[in-house]
């Protein structure tokens, strides 16, 4: 036999019916496809090896460059916000309030 061999062969000489080896093949094959062997494997998912997986190292690195162009784009926002007028910052106070739908614009 060359590895598998006939399996109809090796599944008659267990006495097992026609029906039977049919049912046996496609439950076997079903079984085989949503539990793969060797519990290492079915936690990485498809297709990923352990070289693609980064290392603590590398997701701390990235986090602190994200938070970094974060704090420095909201520095930014802030910087700009602040340097503004009072008279330009409640134009557009009222502006979003008319957008808003709000038609009282008597401050007291």
């Amino acid at each position: 036999m060359n590895g598998r061999g006939n399996l109809r062969t090796r599944f008659c000489q267990h006495g097992l019916s026609k029906k039977a080896n049919s049912q046996t093949l496609a439950a076997g094959r079903h079984l085989n496809l949503q539990f793969p062997r060797g519990g290492g494997s079915a936690s990485r998912g498809r297709g990923q090896s352990r070289q693609d997986i980064p290392t603590k190292k590398q997701l701390d690195a990235q986090l602190d460059d994200y938070m970094s162009m974060s704090k420095s784009r909201l520095d930014e926002q802030l910087e700009d916000y602040m340097s503004k007028s009072r008279r330009r910052l409640d134009a557009e106070l009222d502006d979003y309030m008319l957008m808003a739908g709000d038609l009282q614009l008597h401050w007291d």
